[in-house]
């Protein structure tokens, strides 16, 4: 939806739980690869076409615009996080 609030199971709300995502520190493996881990609080499609810099762009619009926090990740932090999406699929 054009408010942020998603699309029932298909496209989970921008308004994530950040204190879980932070935790996870993988957010740019849930988007490039989807989250379809049964016990998963939402589910998501992949979406391998995405480019580093867009993923980056999704992550600093969530943090920034949609959460009001004063955060800034880096392509250099996509980049290292994409490279440990191995670990992340593991518990997806």
């Amino acid at each position: 939806m054009d408010d942020g609030s998603g699309i029932g199971d298909v496209v989970p709300s921008l308004e994530l739980d950040m204190d879980r995502v932070r935790e996870l520190g993988l957010i740019q493996c849930m988007i490039r690869n989807g989250v379809n881990n049964p016990d998963a609080i939402f589910k998501m499609v992949p979406n391998k076409e995405i480019s580093d810099v867009d993923i980056t762009n999704v992550i600093n619009y969530l943090l920034n615009d949609m959460n009001k926090l004063d955060t800034i990740i880096s392509i250099d932090d996509t980049k290292l996080a994409l490279g440990e999406c191995k670990v992340f699929d593991q518990i997806n």
